[in-house]
């Protein structure tokens, strides 16, 4: 008897043993299966983000040393075509023949004119290349000058200082072929590389002679970083690459520049700054995987060996919509669990076919009103002013005031019909040639060039005229204002990130002095500069307890009680006091 039991006994524990084991088996291959696709998943989404990081920071260096370059050429291009007209002006044809006689008079309005160029340095040579005057302790100019009168960058040396030099002739009979005298004036390297190129790049920039040993012409760097950069790029590649500076590593782009001598322009910014951080991401992969491989473990013990196929269609397919490949074949036999996952990838699929091509459309047009959206403003205002840089151009930017209060009192259905109806308007006004945008909430933006030989406060007056009358909307009539901010290129600038910026400081001047429209000026700018320094010390002031909450009943005119209450935030500035939400 205890032997018949102690037989049975063994048997189901062997069976459960075996069963134990297969199920231990399958466990282990696909938790080893998860572990791997785990590994490489994790590796696949680090190297892709490093590489994604990498694309970005070597693209963020060249459009760098494309702002330097350019600004470099603008200065050359402005230095020689001032000394073109300098050197066709009567008065100063008059003032040169005359120089041996009355030097003093030729050493006043050259420094006159010198200062009116933005030129650090000036020098008048006669005929003869000798020298009728100059700012600067030379004896005699070594250099050909007509080679400084072409287009272009062009660099010359003088007691030891590097300067963008140009020189124009000087004819005193117009169209003779005899150069009677040149006219040559320079602006020091270091003054070339200043401080606005730090704000225009986001990175130092350092201006390099390219030799056996390198030597920094101008750098935004302090003096003891400019020669450990010289000294690392004596043994760095001339393209790019990560270097030390003091105790600080650094990410560099390098860009060469045309003429004689060969120069480049260094680029650099801290890695810290420079790449993205990966720590966030990996830990959230990593739980996400973890869960993936706790759930699996779960499942697998539950699900026999009969769906073991259909599920590897499915993570095949899964796989495939995953790349962006359409997933075809999914099972539609098995359990009802397959069943329903089948119908649910499937689902998805569709979704996120819908969702691609919403997103596409979303992408260059505003779903309410049917005008183009910021992306597409942007890009349509970058090629324009690609096209013709120096064709002027009158921006608008439009910002409805009080928008907010329309919305928190008529509902947010009659303020997008609002715009709806803002928007009809516009487009009633504006002509053929114009370009108009929904760039925001509340935001408009207009491209023109109807007019470019007219003062853009006719555009600013035209524009504010359309909200003039009120806009009728089931039974109320709303009085609408609007703050405008304008902007012409050239002369505000020639990058369309730039314009849109100063027309947006303009807008928002408006708002503060309760102006129709206002045409940007450098002015503007302090104020501007001073939100910012606010935003970014919004970070502290968390840290620091500036911030204190207030509370704001809400009365209910149908029954005449307060019902609830906003949890408004207030933010108290130790230096400029109660800082408004706007």
């Amino acid at each position: 008897m205890t032997s018949e039991w102690t037989g049975d006994k063994s048997n189901a524990a062997r069976r459960l043993f075996r069963s134990n084991s297969l199920r231990a088996q399958i466990m282990l291959l696909f938790l080893a299966a998860i572990v791997l696709v785990a590994l490489l998943t994790l590796y696949l989404t680090q190297e892709a983000a490093y590489q994604h990081s990498k694309t970005q920071l070597d693209a963020h260096h060249l459009a760098g040393s494309r702002v330097v370059a350019a600004r470099l050429e603008t200065r050359a291009t402005l230095l020689r075509d001032g000394l073109n007209d300098l050197s066709g002006n009567f008065s100063v044809k008059q003032l040169v023949s005359s120089g041996q006689d009355d030097p003093a008079s030729l050493v006043v309005a050259m420094e006159n004119y010198r200062q009116r160029l933005g030129a650090d340095m000036y020098i008048v040579l006669d005929g003869d290349g000798a020298i009728l005057t100059s700012s600067i302790s030379i004896t005699e100019f070594e250099y050909e000058p007509s080679a400084y009168s072409n287009p272009g960058l062009s660099w010359a040396d003088f007691l030891e200082r590097h300067y963008l030099v140009k020189a124009a002739p000087l004819r005193y009979v117009q169209n003779s072929p005899k150069v009677n005298a040149w006219i040559v004036m320079g602006q020091l390297s270091d003054n070339l590389i200043d401080e606005k190129l730090v704000a225009l790049t986001g990175m130092q920039v350092s201006l390099v002679e390219v030799g056996a040993t390198p030597s920094v012409w101008g750098s935004t760097l302090d003096v003891q970083a400019s020669n450990e950069l010289a000294a690392a790029l004596s043994t760095a590649a001339t393209d790019a690459g990560e270097i030390m500076l003091g105790e600080q590593a650094v990410a560099i782009g390098v860009n060469q520049l045309a003429g004689q001598p060969v120069l480049e322009t260094v680029v650099s910014t801290s890695l810290d700054s420079a790449y993205l951080p990966y720590q966030s991401l990996l830990l959230r992969l990593i739980i996400v995987l973890l869960l993936a491989v706790l759930l699996s473990a779960v499942a697998v013990m539950r699900i026999s060996r009969s769906i073991t196929q259909p599920i590897d269609k499915l993570v095949a397919a899964a796989n495939r919509i995953s790349r962006g490949e359409e997933a075809r074949d999914l099972p539609r036999r098995g359990t009802r669990e397959v069943s329903v996952l089948s119908r649910a990838i499937e689902d998805m699929q569709d979704g996120i076919r819908e969702r691609e091509e919403e997103i596409n459309r979303l992408a260059y047009f505003d779903s309410l009103t049917g005008l183009p959206n910021r992306n597409q403003f942007v890009s349509r205002l970058t090629r324009v002013l690609r096209e013709d840089p120096g064709k002027k151009i009158t921006i608008a930017l439009l910002d409805l005031d009080e928008f907010k209060e329309i919305n928190d009192t008529v509902g947010h259905a009659t303020g997008d019909l609002l715009l709806n109806m803002i928007a009809e308007r516009f487009k009633s006004w504006k002509e053929p040639g114009d370009f108009l945008a929904r760039i925001g909430g509340d935001e408009f933006a207009l491209i023109t060039q109807r007019f470019a030989d007219r003062d853009p406060r006719v555009l600013g007056t035209q524009i504010a005229n359309i909200f003039e009358s009120p806009f009728a909307l089931g039974g109320l009539h709303l009085d609408v204002n609007a703050s405008i901010g304008l902007t012409v290129s050239p002369q505000h600038g020639q990058e369309a990130q730039s314009l849109l910026q100063r027309a947006d400081i303009a807008m928002y001047s408006c708002k503060r002095s309760h102006d129709h429209f206002a045409v940007y000026e450098d002015s503007l700018d302090q104020h501007s500069v001073q939100r910012l320094s606010l935003m970014s010390e919004l970070k502290e002031a968390l840290t620091e307890g500036q911030l204190y909450l207030q509370y704001q009943p809400k009365l209910s005119l149908t029954t005449g009680k307060v019902g609830c209450a906003e949890c408004l935030i207030r933010w108290a500035h130790p230096r400029f006091g109660l800082v408004r939400p706007d």
